[in-house]
């Protein structure tokens, strides 16, 4: 199974595509119909573990986050890396250790 994505800034929405080809076929993913089971205010409602709303192979699923990478989706939660701070950060230390390491000796304090 293949997957795609895309941002849509109309509908501030991200746009996912699943699919796969087969014998020069294009065979797609129909949109997810939602579908009432039973009313919301029933008690004791829950959600059989056997009715997923999809079932993806973990290829896929790697390919979806990939996809929503792509478009600009993060994680939520505060210890989610960013590219550009992980690149920021280690360039500091790199600095760093020139400093402490690489210097010559220095000058005592009067």
């Amino acid at each position: 199974m293949e997957v795609w994505g895309e941002f849509r800034l109309v509908e501030n929405a991200v746009a996912i595509y699943f699919f796969r080809r087969d014998d020069g076929r294009l065979i797609t993913v129909e949109p997810l119909p939602f579908m009432c089971k039973v009313k919301a205010h029933e008690p004791d409602v829950y959600v059989n573990p056997t009715d997923a709303s999809m079932l993806i192979e973990r290829a896929a699923a790697e390919r979806l986050m990939t996809e929503l990478w792509k478009v600009g989706i993060r994680p939520q939660g505060e210890n989610v890396e960013r590219p550009g701070e992980v690149a920021a950060i280690k360039y500091h230390l790199e600095d760093m250790r020139t400093l402490v390491f690489k210097a010559g000796p220095s000058a005592p304090n009067p």
